[in-house]
């Protein structure tokens, strides 16, 4: 049965179940693929090719969505374990990413544990979770993309030092100029230049390696091409060095929803064995968490705000500053807030059924029509 030409909800299902049923194997190998262990370790690298190919972003993000499929799919079954082992195998095929220290393969894994993330509210809103369902479930991360991102910052000077600071030999083959044989060319980079790229990349590593609330302002001017003086920078190093803004925004915002995600889910298995929601975030202290994640924003324990039968966790987001939870990406009817939401229970019913109001048109002044001048 279709509506307006729309398939029905109950024909979303199968048409999923299907698609899922065709790729088992694919979910398999993933799961088994994300159970092995990381290679991660905190003081130690990998070498590192800076030509070697990174895991293609479209990929990885595919294999999430498909294990963020599988999760919804199990949840809507009432296997919420199921669902729940589907999550911690796409944050852990997120780390073995993280796990090689460039800003390329950080940059992705951020991605990928944004994709697996985003859906674990919409997971928790289909059934209960019991302790049972929490075995072996990574609410204890032994990894931050923090300091998986200041790695990779380290790393990325490295290969900037030795491409300006060594001699360098490029080919430009011969038949492309209108030569039988390949032209070589020797490129030798000023010392100075040396020097200068030198001293700005130690300047982005020690503004990488602190929190981003403590640096905000300071990324900005680097990103700008200001010095702590007060004085522009107009030579290679801002131009050429990838922006750290940017970069320390999508770690920022990942970390944040990350956290909420695991706060969620403890406070959903708190909600099923105690028959109510925590009144303070403490209470979950330590039987589901070892401590209430730290907002990656402002440094800051994470927040909790109580609506019904329900909880609005959140985070203060990249401006630093609380709004109550009011987060613009639930598209409150034209209201737009600067906080990172993970919603239980009323909180999260109340919020989807405005998502799915349709937006009041602003009604702008009248202007007449020009008239034909006879």
């Amino acid at each position: 049965m279709r509506v307006r030409g729309r398939p029905t909800d109950e024909a979303v299902a199968q048409e999923g179940a299907e698609f899922l049923r065709k790729h088992e194997d694919v979910l398999a190998l993933l799961r088994e693929a994300a159970s092995i262990g990381s290679f991660y370790e905190e003081n130690q690298y990998v070498p590192v090719d800076p030509t070697a190919e990174v895991p293609p972003l479209g990929s990885l993000r595919n294999a999430a969505n498909l294990l963020t499929l599988d999760a919804r799919h199990r949840a809507a079954n009432g296997d919420m374990r199921g669902a729940l082992e589907d999550v911690a195998a796409g944050w852990r095929m997120a780390r073995h990413v993280a796990a090689t220290p460039t800003l390329l393969a950080c940059m992705i894994a951020v991605a990928v544990d944004s994709t697996t993330s985003e859906p674990v509210q919409d997971i928790l809103a289909l059934g209960a979770v019991s302790r049972a369902d929490l075995a072996g479930f990574p609410l204890e991360p032994k990894m931050s993309f923090l300091d998986s991102h200041a790695k990779a910052w380290r790393m990325e000077a490295a290969m900037m030092l030795h491409t300006v600071a060594a001699p360098r030999v490029w080919e430009i083959k011969g038949a492309r100029y209108g030569h039988s044989g390949g032209v070589h060319w020797r490129v030798f980079i000023a010392r100075g230049l040396v020097a200068v790229v030198k001293e700005e990349t130690a300047l982005a590593q020690e503004v990488v390696s602190q929190p981003y609330w403590l640096t905000r302002e300071r990324c900005d001017q680097i990103d700008e091409g200001v010095q702590g003086d007060g004085s522009r920078q107009t030579l290679l190093p801002y131009a050429r060095l990838p922006n750290i803004k940017p970069s320390s925004l999508a770690v920022a915002g990942t970390e944040a929803r990350h956290r909420l995600a695991v706060l969620g889910i403890a406070a959903a298995c708190f909600r099923t064995e105690e028959g109510r929601y925590p009144d303070k975030l403490q209470e979950l202290i330590p039987d589901y968490i070892s401590a209430v994640p730290i907002d990656p924003f402002d440094g800051k324990p994470l927040r909790m705000s109580p609506e019904g039968d329900g909880l609005v966790l959140y985070s203060v987001g990249m401006n630093g500053e609380d709004d109550g939870g009011v987060d613009d990406s639930w598209s409150y009817g034209g209201t737009s807030g600067a906080d990172i939401s993970f919603r239980l229970g009323d909180a999260y019913k109340s919020a989807l059924a405005k998502s799915k109001q349709p937006r009041r048109k602003r009604r702008g002044r009248r202007v007449p029509k020009p008239q034909p001048v006879e």
